[in-house]
């Protein structure tokens, strides 16, 4: 097994690990019909999702079309009204 911790310069000439370069990379992704999109961001997007609740429903074990096609829970978003 082989360890890279060496240093890396990334296209904007700042330093940081490789961990930090594969964390911030973006990668295609797919659906469950094979639809591909650029990013994990363009897929919640297209699903009406956030973000956020994808990763939380992928960590709980959510098969990716039940992940993708349950609308978030109306009670949970939370809105702002402007002041008058």
């Amino acid at each position: 097994m082989v360890f890279l911790t060496g240093m890396i310069s990334g296209a904007s000439g700042k330093k940081g690990t490789l961990m930090e370069e594969k964390r911030h990379r973006i990668r295609p992704i797919s659906d469950h019909n094979g639809v591909v999109y650029t990013s994990q961001t363009a897929l919640c997007d297209a699903y009406g999702i956030t973000v956020s609740m994808y990763r939380n429903r992928v960590a709980s074990g959510w098969p990716l079309e039940k992940i993708l096609t349950t609308p978030l829970n109306e009670s949970m978003v939370r809105t702002y009204r402007k002041k008058s």
